[in-house]
C-alpha cells in the first residue's frame, strides 16, 4: 500500500451560496488507497448522488484518502464507508459532510449547515453508515428489516404480522443479544436541533444552554426528563441541560402518562450566570439506591445464568415484594405486591397478571419453583380469568427501567430513578415537570440528577398535600 503522507494536503476553494461539494469515488486501484475528486454544483442542478448518515467518531483521530492527487484528512468511519461504497467501475456521486464541507473555515460549515436537510432531501438514497465489524447473524438482520416494514410502513398491524414476529423472536437457536451491537451503537444516540442557527463560533455548553431554554418555552420543564449523567454528574457542565449526545434513556414526561405537578405551569423562571431558578415543593428523600443499574438486555429472557446483573429485578422482588411482604400494605393502601409491579414498570403494566405471569417465566429459567407469586392480588376484576403475559411485561419493564435503578424513600416509597442518584438525593415535584425529579445539594444550590417515577407520586399527590399545607413551596436553583 502507497504512503500518502508525501502528498501536499488538500486546499479547499470558497463555496459560493446554495452550492455544496460532491465527491466522485473512484474504483478500487492497485494501491488500494481510497481515491476520490471534489466538483462543485449549485443545489438547484446537482447530478444525481447519495448522501451518507454516519457517526463521526473521535474527530481527533484523522487519516488520509488521496483526493485529486493530494491528502485530505477524514475520520477513520468515513475512510471505512468509502472504501466499502467504491464502485467497480466508473464513478459514484457521493456527498458526505465531513469532506464536502471544509470543516477548517466555520463560516461555511455553519452556512452548510442551514441547507444540510435539502441536501439530504435532494439525494437519490441516503445510505446509513454503521461500521460495524461483528459478526452479523443473517436472521438477526431479517428480524430488524421484518420490523421495520411491519411498523414504519403501515398505519396499522395485523394480528397475523405480530404473530410472525413473535414467531422470530422466540427461535429457540436465535440469541436475540446478537441485535445488541445494532442497537446500542452510537448512530442512534444522535439529536438535532432544527431551530437552533448553526454558529461553530460559540461554545457547545452555549448552544446547549440555548437549546434548553428553547425547549423550556416550549414544553416547560419537560427538558428535566431528558437529563441523564452516567455515573457522576459533570462539574464543568450545567447538570440541568441535558447532554442529548449521552446513552439512551427512556423519557418519562413525554406524553400523558403523568402528571406529579397537576398541570402547575411554570409561572416564571429566571437564568443566572448558568443557573436555572425554578419553583417546586421538596416531597421525600432517597433512602436505598445502592441496587445494581439495570440493562434492557439484563431484563429480558434467557439472560439469567450468563449475565451477573440479571438476577437483580428478582432479587429486588424478593426483598420487597415475595411471599408475606406481598400482602403488607404501600403507603398508598395497596398491596406491596402491587406498588412493586407498578413501579417496576413505570406504572404502564395492562394488570397485575402480566406481572405475576413475568415473575414465574424468571424463576423458571432459574429452574425455581413460582409458589410465592401472588395470584390472588390481582388489582382488576375484569382480569381474574386472564392468565397474563410475560412478554408484555418485559417490554414494559425493559422500556422503563433501562440505564435506571430501583430506591425507596424516607416515606416509604418505591421508585425507578436516573442511574447517578445516590442515598439522601431529594425528590421535589417542581411545577411545569410532569415527574418528580431527583435533585441534589450542592451548597445552596441543586444539580438536576434526573427525572424518576415513584408510585404514588405521579397524579398529583403531592399538590393536594401541598395544598393541605403538608407542604412549601420554595425557590430551588439549579446549578
Amino acid at each position: 500500500m502507497n504512503d500518502l503522507s508525501h502528498m501536499p494536503l488538500y486546499k479547499y476553494t470558497s463555496l459560493p451560496e446554495e452550492s455544496i461539494r460532491i465527491l466522485e469515488l473512484y474504483p478500487e486501484d492497485k494501491s488500494g488507497e481510497v481515491a476520490c475528486r471534489l466538483d462543485i454544483f449549485n443545489l438547484a442542478s446537482v447530478p444525481a448522488y447519495e448522501a451518507i448518515s454516519y457517526v463521526w467518531g473521535d474527530p481527533s483521530i484523522k487519516v488520509d484518502v488521496h483526493c485529486d492527487g493530494k491528502n485530505i484528512h477524514v475520520t477513520s468511519s468515513l475512510k471505512a464507508a468509502l472504501r466499502y461504497l467504491r464502485p467497480r467501475s466508473g464513478v459514484r456521486r457521493l456527498w458526505a459532510d465531513a469532506i464536502c464541507i471544509n470543516q477548517e473555515d466555520l463560516e461555511e460549515r455553519s452556512q452548510q449547515v442551514r441547507i444540510m436537510s435539502a441536501v439530504y432531501s435532494k439525494a437519490r438514497r441516503v445510505l446509513v453508515w454503521m461500521d460495524h465489524d461483528g459478526e452479523d447473524d443473517p436472521r438477526g438482520i431479517c428480524l430488524i428489516e421484518k420490523i421495520g416494514n411491519m411498523y414504519c410502513s403501515h398505519n396499522s398491524t395485523t394480528i397475523e404480522q405480530l404473530r410472525e414476529f413473535e414467531n422470530w423472536y422466540s427461535l429457540e437457536d436465535f440469541d436475540i443479544n446478537k441485535l445488541r451491537p445494532f442497537y446500542d451503537h452510537q448512530y442512534f444516540t444522535r439529536s438535532t436541533a432544527t431551530w437552533i442557527v448553526p454558529d461553530y463560533k460559540r461554545t457547545t455548553v452555549e448552544v446547549f444552554i440555548e437549546a434548553a431554554l428553547q425547549m423550556i418555552k416550549e414544553e416547560e420543564l419537560l427538558l428535566l426528563s431528558h437529563v441523564h449523567h452516567h455515573d457522576d454528574i459533570p462539574e464543568d457542565w450545567p447538570s440541568w441541560v441535558p447532554a442529548w449526545y449521552c446513552t439512551y434513556i427512556m423519557c418519562l414526561g413525554q406524553g400523558d402518562w403523568y402528571d406529579s405537578s397537576r398541570s402547575r405551569k411554570l409561572a416564571k423562571y429566571g437564568m443566572r450566570e448558568h443557573k436555572l431558578i425554578v419553583r417546586g415543593i421538596r416531597v421525600d428523600t432517597a433512602t436505598t439506591t445502592n441496587y445494581a443499574v439495570f440493562t434492557w438486555w439484563s431484563l429480558g429472557f434467557r439472560n439469567h445464568g450468563t449475565d451477573a446483573r440479571a438476577g437483580s429485578l428478582l432479587d429486588l422482588w424478593a426483598q420487597y415484594a415475595a411471599g408475606e411482604k406481598a400482602r403488607g400494605t404501600y403507603p398508598t393502601g395497596e398491596p406491596i405486591s402491587v406498588a412493586f409491579s407498578h413501579t417496576m414498570s413505570a406504572g404502564r403494566n395492562r394488570s397485575q397478571a402480566d406481572f405475576n405471569a413475568y415473575t414465574k417465566a424468571l424463576l423458571a429459567e432459574r429452574g425455581v419453583a413460582a409458589a410465592d407469586v401472588n395470584d390472588d392480588d390481582d388489582d382488576d376484576d375484569d382480569d381474574d380469568d386472564d392468565a397474563g403475559s410475560p412478554r408484555d411485561y418485559q417490554l414494559l419493564v425493559q422500556t422503563s427501567n433501562t440505564n435506571r435503578r430501583f430506591f425507596s424513600t424516607r416515606r416509604g416509597f418505591f421508585g425507578i430513578g436516573p442511574r447517578a442518584m445516590r442515598n439522601d438525593d431529594q425528590i421535589w415535584i417542581l411545577f411545569g415537570a410532569k415527574t418528580p425529579i431527583v435533585l441534589r445539594p450542592k451548597g445552596e444550590e441543586y444539580q438536576v440528577v434526573g427525572d424518576c417515577y415513584i408510585h404514588g407520586y405521579m397524579k398529583g399527590e403531592c399538590i393536594t398535600d401541598l395544598e393541605k399545607g403538608l407542604f412549601v413551596e420554595e425557590d430551588v436553583v439549579l446549578c
